[in-house]
Formats: C-alpha cells, structure tokens, sequence
C-alpha cells in the first residue's frame, strides 16, 4: 500500500497482513481522490474508522489543512504518521490528531467542524455504518457544506438517512463509493 500523489508520493505505508483488514485499494484511491480534489484544498478531515490511516495521510499528501484519525486500533495510523514526519516535506504534528475511540464516542464530543469525512468501516460491521449516517453531528457538518465518502461493499449498501443527499455513487470491484452532501 502506498500514498498515491502529492507531496509523499510513492511512499509505502505499513499495515496489517490479516484477513480482517481490508485497505483501500491504489485504483480506488485514485479514483476517489481525483473526484474529491476540489475539496481537498485546507480540508478539515475526519478519517473515521481509519484503519492504517491511509485515506487521511492521501488527503494530508494532497493538501488537506488537517487530519483527525479515529480509530480503536491505532498501531498502525501511528506508525504511518510516525514515518512522514522526517519526511521530506515533512508532516507536522499539528497537521493531525489520533484518537483511539470508537467511532461514536468521537463523534459525541467533537465539535461540528470537519469539512471532508471520511467513513471505510469494516465491511462486515453494518452497525458501525448506521453509528456513523444517524450521528447528529455527522448532519451537523453536512449542513454546514461538508462533504462525507462513505465506502461499502457492493453486496450491503446503507441506510442513508433521508436528510442526506447522494450526489454520485462509484462502483470499483468490491467496493461502492458513495459522495454525500446534506440535503439540498
């Protein structure tokens, strides 16, 4: 796995050989951030769910203003961010936050400020996606203009909550990307 462009690419990230993980493939990456460009410029990001924080360090590399990672495992996320600062640029440490939390914890306190929200829960935990698309704050942000990338499995597509407004989905093998707003 590896930062796809910006200012780390090409960089390898560690993560987890397990079958339990299941890391953002590069064509998907790609793709997704290609269509996310324009909202990337001094992006506020949530990375939720982030794994090896893969999604939050490509939207770091490509000119987001910050990252906050969250996360119950965050071994990985750490040693990725770890690694970019003594990079050249380098990260810096304002740049981020890593939260070990459960997703929903975070989003009780955290105050309504993200921009770009990034959601890849493990596929096979369907809970963790009605957590997420229910959470007043989530509605917060979108309300307030942010944008929200859900990824999912072809084979379980959501419950998006009438108040939010899909404005395109994108199918890439396995894997559905859906680009969200609040209600128009």
């Amino acid at each position: 796995m590896r930062i796809i462009s910006g200012k780390w690419k090409s960089r390898s990230l560690d993560f987890p050989k397990s079958r339990e993980f299941r890391p953002t493939q590069d064509r998907v990456k790609e793709s997704l951030f290609s269509i996310l460009a324009p909202q990337l410029s001094n992006a506020i990001v949530w990375d939720l769910c982030s794994g090896s924080g893969a999604l939050g360090i490509e939207s770091l590399s490509r000119g987001a203003a910050h990252v906050t990672f969250v996360d119950t495992n965050t071994t990985y996320i750490k040693k990725n961010t770890q690694s970019l600062l003594t990079a050249a640029p380098p990260l810096s440490k304002d740049q981020f936050q890593i939260i070990k939390s459960p997703v929903s914890r975070f989003l009780d306190s955290a105050p309504p400020t993200a921009t770009l929200i990034l959601m890849d829960p493990p596929w096979q935990n369907t809970q963790v996606y009605t957590d997420i698309l229910t959470h007043p704050i989530l509605h917060q942000c979108l309300a307030k203009g942010a944008f929200l990338l859900c990824e999912y499995t072809k084979k379980y597509t959501p419950q998006f909550p009438p108040q939010l407004h899909i404005q395109k989905t994108y199918t890439y093998g396995a894997s559905t990307l859906a680009i969200i707003t609040g209600s128009c």
